[in-house]
């Protein structure tokens, strides 16, 4: 037939083996976890029919020769929880060492995840290793890191062993730069060239000086003072003016 008029109804007949497919029977497949390679499909192609990103597809399916699928191969889809993880930081301003709730959603149940903190989503160092919740969420409290500076914008991350990597909205550090400011530090005391130090377990070091408290090499401790504008003490983040010091267990 080669003349058709213009509003004439056309039915047309496929099957998975003459590789006809179509978007919403992909996202249908990806929902259960697997997808079927169907003729003429690429990686891309299928990523996108999916709502994927090529990375999480290849990353789902480290064998995959992405030259050499063969039709009726089936690939493993992220499930859909790991594409909608979220991240949310209360209060959304907090000083050093103050403890803040980090509250993800949507994650794998179970599994283990890295939960960190940097000035970039992409350059943050490690907090703590938690559990996910058997119903997919993971809530747990951080300290804002002593590093942090007063005015500073930080990222919290939560890092899974998936080729995932979910990141917060931005987090301020409360507190003015010209300030005298209160910190908290836990740690192990040490002697310094000048002066005592802390280090803390994330290794960070600061000086401790204080008119009426002993130091002791060795000892664990918290530490509750200011952070010295100025000092002798060259060592270290910075130097803190120790006014209540505790032996506690690591």
């Amino acid at each position: 037939m080669r003349d058709i008029e213009v509003g004439t109804r056309i039915a047309l007949e496929g099957s998975a083996d003459t590789g006809t497919t179509d978007r919403s029977a992909r996202a249908d497949a990806g929902a259960e976890g697997s997808y079927r390679v169907q003729e003429g499909d690429t990686p891309y192609a299928i990523a996108s029919a999916l709502g994927i990103s090529l990375f999480e597809l290849l990353n789902e399916n480290e064998d995959l020769d992405p030259l050499r699928m063969a039709v009726g191969e089936v690939l493993d889809v992220p499930a859909q929880n790991e594409r909608q993880g979220s991240i949310r930081v209360t209060p959304a301003e907090a000083e050093v060492g103050s403890e803040v709730t980090l509250v993800a959603r949507n994650l794998r149940p179970n599994d283990w995840v890295t939960v960190g903190v940097g000035e970039t989503s992409s350059e943050w160092r490690a907090l703590r290793e938690v559990q996910v919740a058997a119903d997919g969420e993971l809530r747990t409290e951080v300290r804002v890191p002593e590093w942090a500076e007063p005015e500073d914008y930080l990222t919290f991350v939560v890092d899974t062993d998936r080729g995932y990597t979910y990141k917060s909205g931005d987090f301020t550090v409360a507190g003015s730069a010209d300030e005298n400011q209160e910190i908290a530090l836990e740690g192990r005391v040490n002697e310094g060239v000048e002066c005592h130090t802390l280090t803390t377990p994330d290794g960070d070091v600061w000086s401790l000086v204080s008119d009426d408290i002993n130091f002791t090499n060795g000892e664990y401790v918290e530490v509750e003072g200011e952070r010295a504008d100025m000092s002798i003490c060259q060592q270290g983040l910075g130097t803190v003016e120790v006014a209540e010091l505790d032996e506690v267990n690591r």
